[in-house]
């Protein structure tokens, strides 16, 4: 079966272009039936909206003029955010109160989930502002940036923003969120069915041929599907070691970091799935981070399924993700 395959974007950083991988998650062609797609480029990837054949070509317009303002929002190279980590203090309304929610994450998950981890992704190379790529932080420099993570830093009232000497990075969140804004920006506009893809963060709004949408989620590494999953109104989010990484004397350092130890997770590929989009992307990060058996416990109390590739070639689920199995 044929498939629109959803290709990563890889970032330059000081002339190395970085690994060209699929995504784990593709919408199967079988599922295109019907639908016009349109695919922008923000956020450092490929995002592909699908919508019934029938709706107005001017709601694509409308999506990427949000696309752009999120862009805008929580881009740390150009935007809102940069200028926030730059000035160390800003006013957004609309900023504050996703550190808010965040900052609830952040606690919920033991602090594995942090946006001000920014100085350790600076210094290993996979920040959009990092200047070096492909090589590990020395000890010593490793030490002063994990020293500068921290969210109690943070401090909001009345819409106004302090950092405190933190630096913001909302890569573990950001495509969540977009997806939220989406989302609202079609139904607010008549558009009850929908398929957005974010880079390998899906959102399936409604049903497609009064059917759910269907899914093929990719084992890490491997060309063909390995499962196939039916959603309706659900958040798919994947994380995996293979997006944006480096080896440097033989051992591979990823984008996922521990906040508290600047170390790369040890596991594969972790795939979510979820009724809010936000939380799903948290926590494809998050569980990255956990140890499998607690991230299982944890997507259980929450209500959420999830799929690990641990250490290995090891795969765990639990039944919540299990019961959208279709193949």
């Amino acid at each position: 079966m044929d498939s629109l395959k959803i290709m990563r974007v890889c970032r330059k950083n000081t002339g190395r272009l970085r690994f060209l991988l699929l995504a784990a998650i593709v919408l199967f062609s079988g599922c295109s039936r019907g639908l016009k797609t349109r695919r922008f480029l923000y956020f450092g990837t490929f995002i592909d909206i699908s919508l019934p054949v029938r709706a107005d070509e001017k709601i694509f317009g409308l999506l990427e003029d949000e696309i752009k303002r999120c862009d805008n929002l929580l881009n740390v190279k150009n935007g809102v955010t940069a200028e926030l980590n730059k000035k160390s203090f800003i006013k957004n309304a609309e900023l504050a109160a996703l550190i808010k929610r965040v900052k609830y994450a952040h606690s919920e998950t033991g602090g594995l989930f942090d946006p001000t981890v920014e100085p350790v992704l600076k210094v290993t190379g996979f920040s959009p502002v990092s200047e070096k790529f492909g090589r590990a932080a020395p000890p010593e420099i490793m030490k002063k940036a994990l020293s500068e993570v921290g969210f109690d830093k943070i401090k909001t009232k009345n819409d106004i923003i302090t950092l405190n000497g933190a630096l913001l990075n909302f890569g573990g969140c950001g495509k969540g969120y977009l997806l939220e804004k989406l989302a609202k920006t079609l139904l607010d506009n008549g558009i009850n069915n929908a398929l957005i893809n974010a880079g390998g963060d899906i959102l399936a709004i409604g049903k497609h041929l009064k059917k759910p949408w269907r899914i093929g989620v990719r084992s890490p590494g491997k060309k063909s599907f390995t499962y196939i999953i039916a959603v309706t109104d659900e958040a798919v989010a994947t994380s995996g070691d293979y997006e944006n990484f480096f080896i440097d004397s033989g051992k591979k350092y990823s984008h996922i970091v521990n906040p508290s130890t600047g170390q790369s997770s040890e596991k594969r590929q972790v795939t979510v799935i979820c009724k809010e989009p936000l939380v799903a992307d948290i926590y494809a990060t998050v569980f990255m981070l956990m140890a499998t058996d607690k991230a299982l416990h944890k997507a259980d109390a929450l209500g959420m399924g999830v799929m690990i590739y641990a250490p290995g070639e090891e795969i765990a689920s639990n039944k919540i993700f299990r019961d959208y199995l279709i193949r």
